[in-house]
């Protein structure tokens, strides 16, 4: 049936280029957004995310620090913020807290945990067992008397 489709068929025993049809959508024809809105919107995405990262991390910090006895510094940038407690370092991106477990994968790259950033008391545990397991200090609960 010829028009049904897209394109137009060949007709029988002929070997013809295939054409569009003139009222088939083109990807030309398509409107483009502005470069200046593009831009407005990438980078206000980019505030938010930024300025999730980074209320996630602070809270973060504020919990070890409170909790734990655990002083860390935060750092954030383009989506993306870091807790540095020493030696370990914790992601916060993409709406979930990561850090390495200290153990490898066969293949080599590091093994990691991560826990939605929506749970930061879960994850502050998490972090003070690991920052205790690397700097080798024992909680008050491992104090023996006697």
């Amino acid at each position: 049936m010829k028009g049904s489709t897209l394109y137009d068929e060949p007709e029988a025993g002929k070997t013809t280029a295939t054409r569009m049809l003139p009222n088939a959508p083109h990807a030309a024809e398509q409107p483009a957004l502005p470069d200046a809105l593009t831009q407005t919107f990438t980078r206000r995405v980019h505030q938010y995310a930024s300025g999730h990262a980074e209320a996630v991390a602070r809270q973060l910090a504020t919990n070890l620090a409170a909790v734990y006895r655990v002083d860390s510094t935060v750092t954030a940038r383009h989506g993306i913020a870091m807790l540095r407690l020493g030696d370990l370092c914790v992601w916060i991106r993409l709406g979930e807290i990561s850090w390495s477990t200290g153990s490898l994968h066969p293949n080599g790259r590091p093994v990691t945990v991560a826990v939605p950033a929506s749970q930061t008391a879960q994850a502050a545990e998490q972090i003070a067992a690991r920052y205790r397991q690397v700097w080798g200090v024992g909680g008050t609960y491992a104090v023996r008397a006697g």
